[in-house]
Order: C-alpha cells, then sequence, then structure tokens
C-alpha cells in the first residue's frame, strides 16, 4: 500500500496493489481562495500591540529580526592580491569562503560569501619559494608525473597557484565544492563584477571611508557654526 493511499490525502495517479481508494475528501488541501481565507481569520485573530510603547516594542522585534536575516547574507569581498603573501592571503580568502567571522556560522552551515580576487599574477612568496616551491600532478600513466617550480606553473596558470592554495585551506568535505563556486580570481586588475563589491580588503566596506570623511567634516561644518553665536 503506498504512502498516499494511507494519509489519504491526494490520489493516487497509479493503481494501489492493494485496491484501497482514498474516499475521504476532506482532507484533501484546501484551494487557493481557501488558503487565502484560513491566512486571513489566522491574521485576524493576531493581537497586534495598540499602544505606543507595545509598537516600539514591536518594532524592536522586528528591527532583531532584520539583523539576523542582515546575518545570513553573503558580501562581495574585492581583494587586491598584488604584492601580497600567498599562503597568508589564502588563509584570510578562507575565512571568507566559509563565513567564519559571522556570528551565526557553524560548521555544517554554508554561510560564506563570495570572493573576487584582482592581480593573482602579482603575488610574492617568501624566502627562495619562487624557484624552490614545486606543483606534482600525474597523467595516470606509467612515467607520467609532471613537475614545475612556482615561477614556471605561474606562468603558464597565473591563478592556478591561489587557488590551489585556498582549496587546500578549506575543510575536506562536501562544502568545499560549493565554496570553491563563490571564488572568482583573476590575473590582472578588470573583473566584471564591481557592481556586486560590497567590502574592500585593504579599506573596510565599500564606501566606508567616504561616509566617516563626510560626517567628520560635517560635524567640523557644525562646531564653526555654533561656535560663535556661543561666544556672542
Amino acid at each position: 500500500m503506498s504512502v498516499c493511499c494511507i494519509l489519504g490525502f491526494f490520489k493516487c495517479r497509479t493503481k494501489p496493489v492493494c485496491g484501497f481508494k482514498a474516499r475521504n475528501t476532506a482532507w484533501q488541501l484546501p484551494s487557493q481562495q481557501g488558503t487565502r481565507q484560513i491566512l486571513g481569520s489566522a491574521f485576524a485573530s493576531l493581537n497586534l500591540p495598540a499602544t505606543i510603547e507595545q509598537r516600539l516594542e514591536f518594532q524592536g522585534h522586528i528591527s532583531t529580526m532584520l539583523k539576523t536575516g542582515l546575518a545570513y547574507g553573503r558580501v562581495w569581498h574585492l581583494v587586491d592580491a598584488k604584492d601580497k603573501v600567498l599562503g597568508k592571503l589564502a588563509q584570510r580568502i578562507s575565512i571568507a569562503l566559509r563565513g567564519k567571522y559571522k556570528p551565526i556560522y557553524q560548521p555544517s552551515a554554508d554561510c560564506g560569501d563570495y570572493v573576487v580576487v584582482v592581480n593573482a599574477r602579482h603575488l610574492a612568496l617568501t624566502g627562495k619559494k619562487m624557484e624552490q616551491k614545486k606543483y606534482f600532478w600525474h597523467s595516470g600513466y606509467p612515467g607520467g608525473v609532471t613537475e614545475l617550480t612556482y615561477d614556471k606553473f605561474a606562468a603558464e596558470h597565473p591563478t592556478a597557484p591561489l587557488k590551489k592554495a585556498v582549496y587546500g585551506m578549506l575543510p575536506k568535505n562536501n562544502l568545499r565544492k560549493e565554496q570553491m563556486k563563490r571564488l572568482y580570481i583573476f590575473a590582472d586588475a578588470d573583473h566584471p563584477y564591481a557592481a556586486n563589491i560590497m567590502k574592500d580588503y585593504e579599506n573596510g566596506a565599500a564606501g566606508e571611508v567616504e561616509q566617516i570623511d563626510n560626517a567628520i567634516e560635517q560635524s567640523s561644518a557644525v562646531q564653526s557654526t555654533e561656535t560663535p553665536a556661543k561666544n556672542a
């Protein structure tokens, strides 16, 4: 006997093996108009705040809910990789991809952000790693090992070293593939996501510095206008 026949919610499209038919039509889903009536009666039964104090408290709860919703939003970060150390930069990018800096973070939740990296070909390495660091891969056939140093590998694939470094720093689970989809690496300074950027790696939130400067100028202008009046 199928599950839908046991519950009697829906009618089976195929003939059930047991020959049972759902005859109780009271358990069928309501129509669109019936759903609206049910929702309307439910909202009518709510005790909405009447006084001003209750409304302010209600608005406080709503603002808290909105802030919680904003915490789940995915932010676009812009990272300029020019003269940045490869390992340290990859570690910072992995934190943003996982959303580890958010208060809602938990290892099993995919709450990370988008990261756009530019100037990936101008990464810096400490010591003699430019000539000593090596990359290996195998074709699967006997004698199919390929070995390249960092400078040769970066010359052929400018974005590959940073991508491999970030990939290695993410947890080895099913979320790594989804988190890597939000990483966009470009060899030069040009990228098509300028309208989406909300935070900068060096300057913080996009436009935040300008807003602070404007606020300082406005406050200084107000103080300059109020000072002569107090002296008079």
